[in-house]
């Protein structure tokens, strides 16, 4: 059969075309093609959902971004370690942004000044509720006591106190506490370990160094309580909103820890200090995490924990915050938690399994 035919302007057309049970079987085959398309894209490109953070993170140990760092070259030594405190505590325009140009404006502190917010009701909402966990839990035993701002907050599913429940976006903290339970609560049973750990979120959403140092001061970590594992996670809104240095930073984070350490030698409590490493948005944010690195390379029961390759990604030589895990500029994710959570627990576990505890 003779499928070519001659239209009438001379040009050549396939007859079979135009037959019409084969034009629709070809309708029918494109369309089939089509809806096949759509259904893989829609698969490849679904939303998150709370399915998937069931799907397993991997719990291997993680590689500091920071192991090969010269301490020294970078100026973070034990000199340096000795004096920053006093040196940011004496000279304010040294551990602010904008240096002797504008002191009026500078809102960093001191790393000796404890300054609350008491007189903010949302703030002192908050600080009377962690108050509140740390007095009805006195006599539970805790494996880790997690100190912080926003992002410490968020594992008890509220941002200053406000609840936000599970609803579509990424601002869903009800699902972050339905992890915060998982991980640190009762019910905690990881898929590598048999062990349960028992872990108490208290921050406060938009603390810096100055108001963690208060919260410790009065109340938030009484003389007696025992655990033997002290998280903090504290720095970023120094930076962010108060205009501090990097110095600035570090002085405001030594200072935190020396007031962990004072309260624990008073009742003679043997306790592992963990450094959360800040967020990797800038070149201030690498020098601050690269000094606390340094430090906990020199001081014994202190430990520097680098979220950065848990939470980042590269962009040429550049760290930068993975969109599919941050909420916004600073704050994660429920997904952003799950593998933050994960990381927790497997550090938590190996450093009781090293106290033999």
């Amino acid at each position: 059969m003779n499928v070519e035919s001659v239209t009438r302007d001379g040009h050549y057309s396939f007859a079979v075309f135009h037959r019409p049970h084969i034009r629709r079987a070809s309708l029918f085959l494109i369309a089939a093609l089509l809806s096949l398309m759509i259904i893989i894209m829609a698969m490849t490109l679904r939303p998150e959902s709370a399915e998937a953070l069931d799907e397993p993170v991997v719990t291997a140990p993680v590689v500091s971004t920071f192991t090969s760092i010269d301490c020294d070259a970078v100026g973070a030594d034990d000199k340096y370690f000795q004096h920053v405190v006093g040196n940011m505590a004496n000279h304010q325009p040294r551990r602010c942004v904008t240096g002797d140009r504008d002191r009026r404006h500078c809102k960093c502190e001191s790393p000796k000044v404890a300054t609350g917010n008491q007189w903010d009701p949302e703030w002192n909402n908050v600080f009377q509720r962690n108050l509140k966990l740390i007095q009805d839990s006195d006599n539970k035993h805790w494996d880790v006591l997690m100190f912080g701002d926003s992002l410490v907050e968020h594992w008890l599913g509220t941002n200053n106190s406000h609840f936000r429940s599970k609803v579509t976006g990424h601002k869903a903290w009800g699902d972050i506490h339905d992890l915060y339970q998982q991980y640190f609560q009762a019910t905690n049973v990881t898929s590598d370990h048999e062990r349960v750990v028992s872990g108490l979120a208290l921050g406060i959403a938009q603390d810096g160094f100055s108001q963690l140092l208060y919260r410790l001061q009065n109340g938030e970590l009484p003389v007696t309580f025992k655990v033997p594992i002290l998280w903090i996670n504290i720095g970023i809104n120094d930076m962010q909103y108060y205009d501090c240095t990097a110095d600035g930073v570090v002085a405001g984070v030594l200072s935190v820890i020396q007031q962990l350490q004072e309260i624990r030698k008073r009742h003679d409590q043997p306790t592992r200090i963990v450094i959360n490493s800040l967020v990797p948005l800038n070149e201030r944010v690498t020098q601050v995490n690269e000094r606390l690195h340094c430090y906990a390379q020199q001081i014994p029961n202190v430990d520097f924990f680098d979220a950065t390759p848990l939470l980042s990604i590269m962009e040429g030589n550049v760290s930068r915050p993975n969109p599919d895990l941050f909420a916004d500029t600073v704050n994660l994710n429920a997904q952003g938690y799950k593998v933050w959570g994960e990381a927790i627990v497997h550090r938590v576990l190996h450093i009781l399994e090293e106290e033999g505890l």
